[in-house]
């Protein structure tokens, strides 16, 4: 059944609700019983208990006698000892426990079928029944299997039945076995195959194991009937502890479930009664696992010497919902953490204040890579109606340059005029003919050049990611050994100082970096000695890098949109399809990093490169 999320100010409410009951209940009890009052009862109820035995049993249950966790603990272990199925049930059927050893063959295909569901029911009756004379042994009336079983009951109440089987010994055979799976409707072959798959035991053995069975039903019976004194004693203590302990059970589940921060502030005030600071009261495992921080360290701490900030963060806001008791929320960026955060603010009472706080950092992220994607497809629409459209036109117009000229042709063989005429026309109209040829042949050179560009920048965005932590200073000695010989015949040197890890894909920022240390090589100082010097530093959670020239540098009025699609800095004397920068930024934004450049023209550039920051030891594939 489906139902509606409830927004965080109605989670809130919940919350401080609950807190109310708790606090109730709590007071209630203290106030209503004191220790030397309830010590006085329990006895006197302990006294009339155990002088004046309880005749009407109909209202007793085994869940109310003893733990079922410890019964079920009990019937694995047994079960795994000796290797029979096993579970326990009300008298009628209804199973207390969890089965145990259940074979593949009783409960996925008899008990799967109508018929074979039926059978096994009559039999678990016969089997349960209370018997003074020992277990009941018998062969399953589905299936034919060894089955037995022994009643627990308080004094001639029957209570429960624990119930054993599910082996086999010769006198199942396979022949019978398909005639029983032909019978309730089973698959002969499963059935046949699960029959198998069953652990064979002798009679002898299994009759053995269900004496042990009824020995030890007779036990509980007996401690049966010792609890029931003893939950009768502690019968009112325990209806007050458990209404206590379901608010509190309440109150701590959706506290510590809830997956976004939820923490509760007391509001401090100056000597003229106005708001100075808060201080964290209580928080939940959310909170640490967003925040690091935990809630032995946060509880008792001031908002400012929690986050480490020089006044408490969002102090107006809160204080206006404490003193107005209205909700309020809002989006916010908080730098000492760098997330970006949703925050609703309720008030719990006087001068205490609760914050739901939401991560969106990740939803940030998406919607910048959203607007990423949305300029990328600018561009796109762009090339496609201006760019190809461009020599498009070219093909268009001297392509009727040639049809006019061929019409002129045409028309002079029709009107049989003479050769001399025609060679003349000819001679006028071939140059013209010929130099249209290479302009249709260079725009359609061009278009080829354009959508090869945009194919290869598609490919790029589709490439699998292998995410892990990555060791920067190994792979740039290997991306730098590719570009060594490029380097030293213009003249140029690589520099590569420590570089810290980071979160990313091997093979794609092997292409990130080769080509930004490639374009400073291109775009080297023909009048000095190029050095080009890779270096990183961490900043917060993030790793920067650095690619740094002194080459030629990059004019002002290019810095803006060098990461544009087909943007060249000059399309006469660079070779390429200006994509290499472009794909850099895409690497970078699916690896939820980003690019920036510094650069003066005639001094050199700068390439910073920010990238999710990771320990080498970290690593982790996804």
């Amino acid at each position: 059944m489906s139902r509606a999320l409830k927004t965080n100010e109605e989670l809130m409410q919940e919350l401080y609700d609950l807190q109310q009951e708790h606090e109730s209940l709590k007071n209630k009890y203290k106030k209503d019983i004191s220790f030397g009052e309830q010590t006085r009862k329990v006895l006197e109820k302990r006294i009339f208990t155990l002088t004046h035995p309880s005749e009407n049993k109909m209202d007793i249950a085994l869940e109310d006698l003893f733990n079922i966790k410890d019964l079920q603990k009990l019937q694995d272990e047994i079960s795994d000892a000796t290797g029979v199925a096993s579970i326990i049930t009300r008298p009628d059927g209804v199973p207390l426990t969890a089965p145990s050893n259940f074979t593949y063959l009783c409960s996925e295909i008899i008990r799967k079928t109508e018929k074979g569901c039926e059978n096994c029911h009559k039999s678990d009756s016969i089997i349960g029944q209370l018997s003074p004379l020992g277990p009941t042994v018998q062969e399953c009336k589905s299936g034919g299997l060894w089955d037995a079983g022994a009643g627990i009951s308080v004094g001639d109440k029957h209570i429960a039945n624990w119930l054993i089987g599910q082996v086999r010994d010769e006198s199942q055979t396979d022949e019978k076995m398909a005639a029983y799976a032909k019978e309730i409707g089973a698959d002969e072959e499963k059935f046949l195959t699960a029959f198998r798959q069953i652990r064979s035991m002798s009679k002898t053995q299994f009759e053995k194991i269900a004496k042990v069975l009824y020995t030890l039903t007779t036990l509980l019976s007996k401690s049966a009937y010792d609890n029931l004194q003893q939950s009768r004693f502690i019968n009112e203590r325990l209806q007050a502890e458990q209404a206590l302990q379901e608010s509190e059970e309440k109150l701590a589940t959706l506290f510590a479930a809830m997956t976004e921060m939820v923490v509760i502030h007391d509001l401090l005030f100056d000597e003229n009664n106005n708001p100075i600071n808060y201080r964290i009261t209580d928080s939940n495992n959310a909170f640490t696992k967003i925040t690091g921080i935990t809630r032995e360290i946060a509880v008792g701490k001031l908002a400012n010497e929690l986050y480490g900030t020089d006044e408490p963060p969002y102090l107006d806001e809160y204080s206006q919902v404490c003193l107005s008791g209205k909700p309020y929320s809002y989006e916010t960026y908080f730098a000492p953490m760098e997330k970006h955060f949703s925050i609703s603010v309720v008030s719990t009472g006087e001068n205490k204040f609760a914050t739901i706080t939401k991560d969106i950092t990740e939803l940030k992220q998406i919607q910048q890579v959203i607007k990423t994607k949305n300029k990328e497809l600018e561009q796109i629409v762009y090339v496609a109606s201006h760019d190809l459209r461009s020599p498009l036109i070219n093909v268009d117009g001297f392509g009727r340059e040639l049809e006019y000229s061929l019409k002129a042709i045409n028309s002079l063989m029709k009107a049989n005029d003479t050769e001399s005429d025609i060679k003349k026309l000819l001679k006028a109209e071939l140059p013209e003919m010929n130099q249209a040829l290479g302009h249709i042949r260079n725009s359609t050179l061009q278009m080829d050049v354009l959508l090869n560009g945009l194919l290869k920048l598609s490919r790029s965005g589709r490439v699998a990611l292998q995410i892990l932590t990555i060791d920067m200073n190994e792979l740039l000695q290997k991306a730098t050994e590719s570009l060594e010989f490029k380097a030293k015949k213009s003249g140029n040197e690589i520099e590569l100082s420590e570089l810290p890890s980071c979160k990313g894909d091997s093979v794609q920022l092997t292409q990130v970096f080769t080509n930004l240390i490639d374009n400073s090589i291109k775009y080297s100082n023909p009048n000095l000695s190029g050095k080009i010097k890779v270096s990183g530093r961490i900043e917060h959670s993030y790793s920067v890098y650095c690619v740094e020239d002194n080459g030629i540098g990059i004019a002002e009025n290019h810095l803006s949109n060098i990461f544009e699609l087909f943007h060249r800095l000059d399309k006469n004397t660079t070779e390429g399809e200006g994509l290499g920068l472009t794909i850099v930024k895409q690497i970078l934004s699916r690896l939820n990093g980003d690019i920036r450049v510094e650069s003066k023209l005639g001094e050199g550039s700068s390439f910073y490169i920010t990238l999710p920051h990771a320990k080498v030891s970290e690593n982790t594939g996804e």
